[in-house]
């Protein structure tokens, strides 16, 4: 065994340490989610609940999931307030109908006449306001919980600790057909993996709006939406990453508090988001700091691929057959161990499995980012702002 022959197995070696290392940190997440299910319920009180949801022509969506939000099994009172943003077909009918049913809904309807904020900022600054609780969860109109347990456990995660101030939860598509509909599934779980432990250690860099508590004290303190009023979207992503920290943020794992989303079959809708969060990124903080470290995550993958079929093939031709199929026998044997790992972590996350498919999707993430930065350095900056009149 030369000198080249000793680089080349020792820096294979120092990857497949890295990446077992890394998948262990993947689990993380599956971890949680257990230890959270094994929890009893916390003996004392729990807060009252001001649900936020904003809608925009969701009159279905509003019809098949609002009951569902106001027939929570909560042992305090809750309300929750629709923002009516200027919808044209029948929601505000609906909605009407559904407060004779429900004393504890309550819509609020956007004024046409706003200028100086985006529509979404202006929504969620009147359903704020207009909220008589402290403690606000967001959600939206196409989205539904997993049990009637989701606000206690919500709630209970809210009362973890006393200087808990924001609470972040599991979202994720109800069902999703298709290969389009498997990657979006896949990328949404392999972030939130990466973003909800890494928020209960270091506070949140971004946050999933769909399932989030957030104290109305804490958005007055730093006077709302005050910075970036003229993007079009990223209000929650923004307001979350200049105002959490590992002190006043916790994150619920429990099964019950998960939220399902109604899956757009609509493509462009799902790279619109992926486009616009490129721009929002650009005003977080730690940026670059966090960028990088997702951009090694995305890569370590191709690092290991890469390495595998280069060390393959380099000893393979060099006649080195025994270190050329030992190398492909450790790739083989990380593969597995990957998509078994994986696949527990699905389901404890109640997601269908993705194992036949692991070792494919975990090397899309880094062309799903790229395709959305390189559709982002060619798109006018117009595009991601208020339109005023």
């Amino acid at each position: 065994m030369n000198n080249i022959d000793i680089i080349i197995v020792s820096s294979y070696l120092v990857i497949w340490f890295i990446s077992i290392y890394q998948l262990y940190w993947d689990g993380q997440i599956k971890r949680k989610v257990k230890k959270a299910c094994q929890k009893g319920y916390l003996n004392t009180s729990l807060p009252k609940f001001s649900i936020v949801i904003t809608a925009h022509e969701q009159a279905n969506e509003l019809h098949k999931h609002l009951p569902l939000i106001l027939e929570q099994d909560y042992t305090q009172e809750f309300e929750v307030i629709v923002v009516d943003i200027n919808s044209t077909d029948n929601t505000c009918q609906m909605l009407e109908r559904l407060q004779l049913r429900y004393s504890n809904l309550h819509v609020v309807s956007v004024p046409t006449t706003a200028r100086n904020i985006s529509t979404i900022r202006l929504a969620l600054t009147l359903g704020i306001r207009a909220a008589s609780n402290d403690w606000i969860v967001f959600t939206q109109a196409d989205c539904f919980p997993a049990s009637p347990n989701w606000l206690t456990q919500m709630g209970m995660s809210c009362m973890k600790k006393k200087t808990t101030e924001i609470v972040l939860g599991y979202s994720h598509y109800a069902s999703a057909k298709g290969w389009t509909g498997m990657c979006n599934r896949f990328y949404r779980t392999w972030q939130q993996m990466l973003n909800l432990p890494y928020a209960e250690k270091h506070g949140a860099y971004s946050a999933d709006g769909t399932n989030l508590c957030y104290r109305r004290s804490l958005f007055l303190r730093h006077k709302g939406f005050a910075e970036h009023t003229d993007l079009l979207l990223g209000a929650i992503e923004i307001m979350i990453n200049q105002n959490s920290t590992k002190h006043n943020t916790s994150i619920c794992y429990h099964p019950d508090a998960f939220i399902l989303q109604k899956y757009s079959r609509y493509s462009q809708v799902l790279q619109q988001g992926a486009l616009f969060f490129t721009e929002t990124r650009k005003h977080f903080r730690h940026y670059l700091c966090h960028h990088a470290k997702l951009c090694w995550r995305m890569l370590l993958i191709w690092c290991f691929t890469i390495m595998t079929i280069a060390g393959f093939l380099f000893e393979y031709f060099m006649g080195n057959q025994i270190y050329a199929y030992s190398i492909l026998g450790i790739w083989f044997i990380h593969t597995i161990v990957r998509a078994i790992c994986y696949k527990k972590i699905m389901n404890t996350l109640r997601e269908s499995s993705f194992s036949p498919f692991t070792l494919l999707l975990l090397h899309l993430p880094v062309w799903w980012n790229m395709k959305a930065w390189l559709q982002w350095l060619f798109t006018k900056k117009q595009v991601f702002l208020k339109k005023y009149i």
